[in-house]
């Protein structure tokens, strides 16, 4: 009996163990199944990830895109509806780009959510939220209410630490997104934050390049309608590696032609020329400095032209040259009235020295004279008599020397006021003492106006590109005491607000003994130049 109790303790001490054991082994085969699911999961997420991103990789758009990427976010997530939505960089509003799922009162109704408003700020707030629908917190639409939306994963998007969209999926059927389910959206949503990023890094790049060849064709077609010579060259070479049709007028060759002879720029400008040219070039390519090169240049035709070259340098963003662009100007007709009026300024000097130097010779004599009858006091009478005969012939001559010089000075009025540039002339103090008619044509002031007058008064220039007030050349003239010109790019503002460019140039009018008596600035209208 005693045996046989031992027995049934046994059998009942084996019988736990084995229910022991039994249980054991079913938790691990629980644990087995639920490790091979997960498995099975992650290898589903991982080949999901990878078939996405081959998609992406031949995605045509930003819409295609955002198709695929909510495609694979609802199938990794085992939902059955969703949406994207792309967040505006400036306001932070919402907007729906792609939607799967959803009836169109429900995308309608949610297809838009203010920068302000609570959906914006759930998303900006950059946390992932996993609830139910109609627990969101948020004010719902009666059309998003009807959809019987239950589980609802909101996933914002992010791309370098800045939410740029939001991923909704949600479920009509599960009351929760599942754990594995939520990983899963997370990780889809970093591929979403790329594909936008590149998607849109493309579309600016594509603007870009559509805009540049915009620009270049906008700015050939300028150049071409130019008349003055706009040319391009490399900044090592200096030669030309693009010219407008121009050149032609200037040097008698086809622009394919003169770029298909890189020496002939060299060879075209004029022998006495070449050695200061070159000079002025290899310091401007050495310092990297733009300038203006005034030169003779010689056509095919042997016509010798003065240009007035305008070089500047195309630099990247190091500061390095990448190209050398000039505009080149003919100021052929420029310089040779410049020389006539200075033959006419070297001649009227002339003829001022002359009369003064004959009134000197006349005074001496006359003092003389005199000199000799005060000391012949004995003869009185005859003294007075020749003092006075004297007097009046010393009077005659003033007289024939002063209309001499009247008419001298009118005919120099005269040649001014028939030049074709603008001529104002001054005192020694600025004040205008002459005005032709093409200044007054174009400061605006009669001369009868303006004699009298400062010149700064009459005569007003700014500098074309800041608007700064810039000095009359006749103020240089009058301090510095020789021939002056203005810089480029200077405006003339007339007395009724019309702003000209001009050029100009400023002299000194000196006595025989060197003193400024005066000043006489010419300057005309260079709009026609440009």
């Amino acid at each position: 009996m005693r045996d046989e109790n031992k027995t049934k303790e046994q059998l009942v001490e084996e019988l736990a163990g084995l229910r022991q054991r039994i249980a054991s082994a079913g938790r691990r085969i629980v644990e087995l199944e639920t490790s091979q699911a997960e498995r099975k999961r992650g290898d589903n997420l991982i080949r999901a990830q990878r078939d996405l991103g081959l998609a992406l990789a031949t995605a045509r758009g930003l819409d295609e895109t955002l198709r695929l990427c909510l495609e694979a976010a609802i199938h990794v997530s085992e939902m059955d509806s969703g949406g994207i939505y792309l967040v505006n960089e400036t306001s932070g509003a919402c907007d729906i780009v792609s939607h799967q799922g959803l009836p169109p009162d429900f995308v309608k109704s949610a297809s838009h959510f203010d920068g302000d408003s609570d959906q914006a700020r759930l998303v900006l707030a950059g946390e992932p939220i996993y609830t139910e629908h109609l627990s969101l917190g948020v004010e719902l639409s009666e059309a998003e209410r009807g959809e019987s939306l239950r589980a609802l994963a909101v996933v914002p998007v992010r791309h370098e630490d800045r939410v740029i969209a939001c991923l909704n999926v949600a479920s009509h059927i599960r009351d929760e997104v599942p754990t594995h389910a939520r990983d899963a959206i997370e990780a889809t949503t970093a591929q979403i934050g790329g594909a936008i990023a590149r998607t849109r890094a493309e579309s600016q790049r594509d603007a870009t390049l559509e805009a540049l060849r915009a620009s270049e064709a906008k700015y050939r077609n300028l150049t071409e309608s130019l008349d003055q010579l706009v040319y391009r060259a490399d900044p090592e070479t200096l030669v030309a590696i693009y010219v407008n049709s121009a050149v032609e007028t200037f040097y008698g060759y086809a622009a394919d032609e003169w770029l298909a002879d890189p020496t002939l720029w060299e060879r075209a400008i004029h022998p006495d020329d070449q050695e200061r040219v070159f000079a002025e070039l290899a310091e401007m390519q050495e310092k990297v400095e733009s300038r203006v090169v005034q030169y003779r240049i010689i056509g095919t035709d042997q016509t010798v032209r003065w240009v007035e070259d305008h070089v500047s340098w195309e630099k990247d963003e190091k500061d390095n040259a990448v190209s050398m662009n000039g505009v080149m100007y003919d100021i052929t007709e420029w310089v040779q009235a410049e020389g006539e009026l200075r033959q006419h300024r070297d001649h009227l000097e002339e003829l001022v020295e002359q009369r003064t130097a004959e009134l000197q010779r006349t005074n001496e004599e006359l003092e003389a004279e005199i000199a000799e009858r005060v000391r012949a006091e004995s003869q009185r009478d005859a003294t007075l008599e020749a003092l006075k005969e004297h007097t009046e012939r010393l009077e005659e001559i003033v007289e024939e020397r002063t209309q001499e010089l009247r008419e001298r000075e009118q005919w120099l009025s005269t040649t001014l006021r028939s030049i074709g540039d603008g001529v104002i002339a001054t005192d020694a103090q600025g004040v205008v003492t002459l005005v032709n008619s093409v200044a007054e044509d174009l400061t605006g002031w009669d001369e009868a106006e303006a004699v009298g007058k400062p010149l700064e008064g009459i005569f007003c220039i700014v500098n074309e590109q800041t608007g700064e007030w810039v000095e009359s050349p006749v103020a240089r003239v009058l301090r510095e005491g020789g021939v002056v010109g203005l810089a480029n790019h200077t405006l003339l503002i007339a007395r009724d607000g019309t702003k000209r460019p001009i050029a100009d140039s400023g002299a000194p009018m000196q006595n025989k003994a060197g003193k400024i008596i005066g000043t006489v600035m010419v300057f005309r209208d260079i709009t026609a130049r440009r």
